[in-house]
């Protein structure tokens, strides 16, 4: 069994030992290559000093960054002693899929954005390359992500168990994403309790195989 996350904007310098890339993202690098500060600005919808960032590193790609957002603050794998990195992987716009110990260069594209040369959706693009690997691993995908990245793994041949975080009947992003990275930190200490794993206050709602709903 694995877990399935959605990345984060949010990305910081490592310096644990690096998993290697799943998929050359070439044709995705450089059709981001392709465009003016100007545009990237734009697309990206953010400010002068991130697109500056941003296009720095599409030109100066260092592989030396990791997620650093709320799911990845509390799943906090720089405290874990040991654990097997091929149990939970992370959909990503710019690479396809990584790990938790992939070494990533900086950047901030995500399934919203189009890339007008790859005549094509990111997720048309991504999906057949994802969905390939995923069904050779033949494991159960306990999907902790965020709809966006949910539907990469959109492909009935693939044993999908959503989990999902419910406060008061919705889902709140804040506190959805520090139960994931929770949950996912439970799982990689001892992967036999995924159906007995509680986090913060949340309790286990219903019994469906395929879906595991947690509310408070």
């Amino acid at each position: 069994m694995i877990i399935y996350l959605s990345p984060a904007k949010t990305m910081k310098e490592t310096v644990i030992n690096c998993s290697s890339l799943l998929f050359d993202n070439s044709e995705i690098v450089n059709n981001l290559r392709s465009m003016t500060k100007a545009e990237l600005k734009k697309m990206y919808r953010c400010s002068d000093k991130i697109v500056e960032t941003v296009a720095y590193h599409l030109e100066n790609p260092v592989n030396r960054y990791t997620y650093a957002g709320e799911a990845f603050k509390s799943l906090d794998i720089e405290t874990l002693p040991s654990f097997d990195d091929n149990r939970v992987y992370i959909g990503s716009a710019y690479y396809g899929l990584t790990k938790l110990k992939t070494c990533m260069n900086f950047h901030r594209l995500d399934f919203t954005n189009s890339l007008r040369q790859l005549n094509k959706s990111l997720y048309d693009f991504w999906r057949p390359r994802v969905v390939d690997y995923l069904l050779h691993l033949n494991q159960p995908i306990l999907n902790l992500a965020s709809q966006e990245y949910s539907k990469l793994i959109d492909d009935q041949r693939l044993h999908v168990i959503d989990v999902v975080f419910l406060d008061n009947g919705k889902v709140v992003s804040m506190h959805a994403k520090k139960a994931r990275g929770l949950y996912t930190r439970a799982f990689l200490e001892d992967s036999s309790t995924y159906r007995t794993i509680e986090v913060l206050d949340y309790k286990l709602d219903n019994s469906d195989p395929n879906r595991l709903i947690y509310t408070r």
